[in-house]
């Protein structure tokens, strides 16, 4: 109990019904985190396997190991056949760790905004975690392009949302240099064309700016020290 928050000796004695009121809300209140964090801990290993089971049991009150298992699968078939329209079940964002002074490789959290307030998080940055920056120069320059990225969808009233961002190994039909070190992006707005973002953003932006013909909704951004503006036919 003392790992849920609960001291032993609160419950021994003589206790009011107001102590044991409160001493109850709290063990209420941690066991709800505990079970919070179940889903983005459970790596279906055996021994958390075996330890759900045994809770459960002891939940239950279950002398039996099978009872419980099959009244777990009798839960299951019943959550099947609920029809659809019924209510879904509310899921809980994964708590964020204390903002790290400076990104870096070892601090990164996907679900993390890469500035404060801003829509770019590391999820989207890096494809869901599938390209994690290794060096401390890419983590700088994929900040740099989400502060300006902000900026841009904040002047433009728009989010900007993400195609694709950091690579390390992107295509050859892409920029390879821009993308592999962090500071370039596809974007693109909700029903407005590249065109329209692309001269929204031309008098002001001070890196790449491209277009993509067959894509009309596709715009490139990058954070260049060169004011670079082009279109593609293909």
């Amino acid at each position: 109990m003392g790992e849920l928050g609960i001291d032993p000796q609160q419950l021994q004695g003589d206790r009011t019904p107001e102590e044991l009121i409160q001493v109850a809300t709290q063990l209420d209140r941690h066991l709800l985190s505990f079970i919070r964090q179940i889903p983005t801990q459970y790596q279906e290993t055996e021994q958390q396997r075996e330890a759900l089971i045994q809770l459960v049991q002891r939940w239950r009150g279950s002398p039996l190991r099978d009872k419980t298992i099959q009244s777990l699968l009798e839960d299951w078939q019943q959550l099947e056949q609920e029809p659809a329209q019924s209510p879904a079940t509310k899921i809980e964002p994964v708590p964020l760790p204390p903002r790290p002074p400076q990104w870096t490789p070892e601090t990164l959290h996907l679900a993390a905004a890469i500035i404060p307030d801003s829509q770019f998080t590391w999820a989207s940055a890096t494809a869901g975690g599938q390209f994690l920056p290794t060096d401390r120069e890419t983590v700088e320059a994929v900040v740099r392009l989400a502060q300006l990225a902000q900026l841009a969808s904040d002047r433009l009233g728009h989010p900007l949302h993400i195609v694709g961002w950091y690579h390390p190994n992107p295509s050859a039909n892409q920029w390879r240099d821009r993308h592999a070190v962090g500071d370039a992006m596809l974007v693109y707005a909700d029903g407005i064309l590249s065109n329209q973002l692309y001269w929204a953003l031309d008098p002001w932006w001070q890196g790449g700016l491209g277009r993509y013909l067959p894509y009309p909704y596709l715009l490139y951004l990058d954070a260049g020290q060169e004011r670079v503006r082009w279109q593609r036919h293909r």
